[in-house]
């Protein structure tokens, strides 16, 4: 039997059943922006498997054959792609949200180590700009009076342009509501 804020949920289910319940709150857009990783993890580790059994096998080869030191650098070779993964899946558990609720919008960062930082704007100010830095390659930020935040940093050019279109038309919706 569960016990809710001191009460018997089943004894108060009628009473309880509203005020005991966690309100969620409602957003009129809750995105939630992660960057793209093509080979998973766990491709990753038969991947890694295939390069050292090649570079073993190879390494076998230059030994027998008297050129040991080249086993030294097939092993580094090994070693400086897991460190160039490692450092790419974690760069990869950052992520950012967007929020709009009935009275903010806010813009939500996590950083590879896990640390969360957010800053609210008031959604009537708010101004959501693309920055064309050169070709095709731009930048979205969100501005409000004196506080500025990029977006979006890790998507590809068109991702953050369809980001900025949904962010400004969720931003109208609630302005017109």
């Amino acid at each position: 039997m569960t016990v809710v804020q001191g009460h018997n949920k089943s004894a108060d289910a009628g009473r309880c059943a509203e005020a005991c319940e966690p309100e969620t709150p409602s957003y009129h857009l809750d995105l939630k922006l992660f960057p793209q990783r093509s080979l998973k993890p766990e491709h990753f580790s038969k991947l890694l498997l295939v390069l050292i059994t090649i570079c073993t096998l190879a390494g076998i080869r230059f030994w027998i054959v008297g050129a040991w030191p080249v086993v030294l650098f097939l092993g580094l070779d090994v070693l400086a792609l897991w460190f160039a993964f490692f450092l790419s899946y974690r760069r990869g558990r950052i992520f950012e949200t967007v929020q709009l609720s009935d009275t903010d919008l806010i813009v939500g960062k996590s950083d590879a180590a896990g640390r969360f930082t957010s800053i609210r704007f008031e959604p009537y100010w708010a101004k959501v700009s693309m920055q064309v830095v050169g070709g095709d390659a731009n930048i979205l930020t969100i501005r409000h009076h004196n506080k500025c935040t990029e977006l979006g940093s890790f998507l590809v050019p068109h991702e953050r342009r369809e980001v900025a279109d949904a962010i400004r038309n969720a931003i109208e919706r609630w302005k017109s509501r």
